[in-house]
């Protein structure tokens, strides 16, 4: 007998995509603005006594100390979320990275009380990493269970703009400070602002997600309790069952992290040093990219509900995403600024292209009682090895005989795995209800969020 599925609330569905959207974007906002004042500001803060480009690397491994967190974070929240649920994990989140990033607005640097400012400043972005990768699968299913089944990638999809809207928020508050605050007060205090302003949207995140209720499909599954039967710790069951997928989800977030992160941080250094472009001028820059990205996502979205959407985007956009790098940086590297902002806004649009299904896609992967676990740690896996490690290794590239050339090919190396991985994820199929393999399915469940039955 066919079981007809319950009707979809979808004013707790659009209530939950907001919590989503409005937790994505103090989150990428939190980590937007970090990565602003690693390539501008921690070298001479929090560094001084170092070499200037060393003290940029080391600037940058604070960077990537989120990152190596984020996998930790996962498996602590994920965890939590499969076994209690996602809406009061995500709100934990959400506390614990908003008040660490204004704990680092208040940190005192290395002048005032010496070694303890970079250890201080290290600890803190661990724990702010922690909070992150917790938040990220949880808000893709928390927008993508609530969602419509037919619909689930425009939802995921809605979810996915947090980031490029956080990315333009953070870069835009530095920007106006940049343009209003001189080199040396932004240096010695202007640069906290934007930390000390996360608490704003802190409070608005905290309010919208205590209005939103628990998925539909982690309740139908305590109900049937197979949250009750499912391993106490969900990480030893994902690896135990779902080895390949997590390699999968891993690999195939590896190419747009890598290359959305030295769009986002190596380029604010390597532009600035080697091209000679302004700080606001790259922000704008980054601005410009950012409102591109948003505004795409749901034409990328949209697709990814049609009949063999994914496999396109994966894998065309994929390779076009691999194959753009070279006449970007060629482009940047001319010095026009009218060509700069041309390669800004068309590489924000590559970049949402992959970036927005990746999300929902990924969830598919798992069964309800350990998707948000294994959803979580393969994409924070492959943010550490695509965005995290990324702008740490052009930073070191760039000085060697090698120079941007080497940074270029390293980055679409890197992407053109990441291609092959979507292609192979839409190939080998998706979870289904009795915990099996099929082939990929076309139709409107051929969708980032595609076959998300409990």
């Amino acid at each position: 007998m066919t079981t007809v599925p319950a009707p979809v609330d979808m004013k707790q569905a659009n209530r939950a995509v907001t919590a989503s959207v409005v937790g994505t974007t103090l989150e990428w906002y939190d980590f937007g603005i970090y990565g602003v004042v690693a390539a501008l500001v921690l070298n001479s803060q929090f560094f001084p006594t170092l070499d200037p480009a060393v003290g940029a690397i080391a600037a940058f491994s604070t960077f990537t100390v989120g990152f190596i967190a984020r996998p930790l974070g996962a498996l602590i929240f994920g965890g939590i979320g499969d076994r209690w649920g996602r809406k009061n994990t995500l709100i934990v989140t959400l506390l614990m990275t908003g008040i660490v990033t204004v704990l680092i607005g208040f940190l005192p640097n290395y002048a005032a009380i010496g070694v303890a400012a970079p250890i201080i400043l290290v600890s803190l972005r661990v724990l702010q990493g922690i909070g992150l990768g917790g938040e990220w699968g949880g808000s893709v299913l928390l927008s993508t269970e609530h969602a419509p089944p037919a619909r689930r990638s425009l939802y995921g999809g809605i979810m996915a703009m947090g980031i490029p809207l956080g990315t333009l928020l953070s870069y835009g508050v530095f920007l106006i400070i940049t343009l209003f605050v001189p080199q040396e007060p932004f240096i010695a205090w202007g640069w906290r602002i934007p930390f000390l302003g996360a608490a704003i949207i802190l409070v608005l995140g905290l309010w919208i997600r205590l209005r939103v209720e628990e998925t539909p499909q982690f309740k139908e599954a305590k109900a049937k309790k197979d949250i009750a039967k499912a391993a106490a710790i969900p990480i030893g069951e994902v690896f135990r069952r779902y080895p390949t997928k997590i390699v999968i989800g891993t690999l195939f977030i590896v190419g747009s992290s890598a290359v959305a992160y030295v769009y986002l941080t190596f380029l604010l250094s390597w532009g600035s040093n080697a091209i000679g472009y302004s700080t606001p001028v790259l922000l704008a820059g980054i601005c410009v990219g950012s409102v591109i990205w948003a505004a795409t996502a749901p034409i990328w979205a949209r697709i990814g509900d049609r009949p063999g959407g994914m496999r396109h985007l994966f894998l065309t956009w994929g390779i076009i995403r691999s194959v753009s790098v070279i006449p970007f940086f060629f482009l940047l590297a001319s010095g026009n600024l009218i060509l700069f902002f041309i390669a800004m806004a068309l590489m924000g649009a590559v970049i949402s292209s992959t970036q927005v299904p990746a999300g929902a896609a990924i969830a598919s992967l798992f069964p309800v009682h350990v998707r948000y676990t294994g959803a979580s740690f393969s994409y924070q896996l492959g943010a550490i090895l695509g965005g995290g490690i990324t702008p740490l290794v052009a930073s070191a590239l760039v000085v060697t005989s090698l120079g941007i050339t080497g940074v270029v090919g390293y980055i679409v190396l890197v992407s053109l795995i990441s291609a092959a991985a979507g292609l192979y994820l839409t190939r080998t199929g998706v979870h289904t209800p009795r915990g099996e393999n099929e082939p990929a399915i076309t139709g409107a469940q051929q969708s980032a969020g595609m076959n998300l039955e409990a």
